[in-house]
């Protein structure tokens, strides 16, 4: 919560937070890694959360049933409690939500028929105070490494498209901003993308 303040899940309360990253990180395909601030007895500098197959890690979240109840009961009492939150939720994300959480959303296949393995860097916050000394820049080459080796041929990323800090340290590390999205939340978005067939 402190390092990773914006987006909907953030806004859901720590207790959500914390629900969510433990269905996360029970999938066989999540990526989470910990940079570790030597200079203070260990503390947390860093971390960055993401898959290496995003569309088997989805179905991975999304069939632990006992793991998704909780998670949308949790959902369900956080915004309940969070009024304008619930209204934003219900305009922009019900239907989709729901849609996907029942299974409609299939993965596209490539014209061989196979679905493409495509990683997915989800999360990625340093320390105000640490930012511009290598901990970021480490931990996004450490997740292309092991998305490599698990066998994703790209990875992508979002950030908020005027996030021009974030667009300079990702292009600095090699990845291409493939096309701008408008949001559920009438903002814009920037995907960028990486190709791991080569060392990135």
């Amino acid at each position: 919560m402190t390092l990773l303040p914006q987006g909907l899940f953030p806004a859901l309360g720590r207790s959500f937070m914390r629900r969510w990253h433990r269905a996360a990180l029970a999938s066989p395909h999540v990526v989470f890694l910990v940079a570790v601030d030597r200079s203070a007895n260990g503390g947390v500098a860093g971390f960055l959360l993401g898959s290496t197959d995003h569309d088997a890690h989805t179905r991975a979240v999304l069939g632990n049933r006992r793991s998704l109840a909780l998670l949308l009961l949790q959902g369900a009492l956080s915004l309940m409690m969070r009024p304008a939150l619930l209204l934003r939720f219900a305009r922009s994300r019900a239907v989709p939500w729901t849609k996907r959480i029942l299974g409609s959303s299939r993965p596209v296949a490539d014209p061989d028929g196979v679905a493409p393995r495509v990683a997915v860097l989800s999360d990625l916050a340093v320390r105000d105070t640490l930012r511009g000394q290598g901990a970021g820049a480490a931990l996004v080459r450490e997740f292309a490494a092991q998305c490599r080796q698990a066998g994703a041929s790209s990875a992508e990323l979002v950030i908020f498209s005027d996030n021009s800090s974030a667009a300079r340290f990702y292009e600095h590390l090699g990845w291409t901003p493939v096309s701008e999205l408008a949001t559920r939340d009438h903002g814009k978005v920037r995907l960028y993308r990486t190709q791991l067939n080569a060392r990135s």
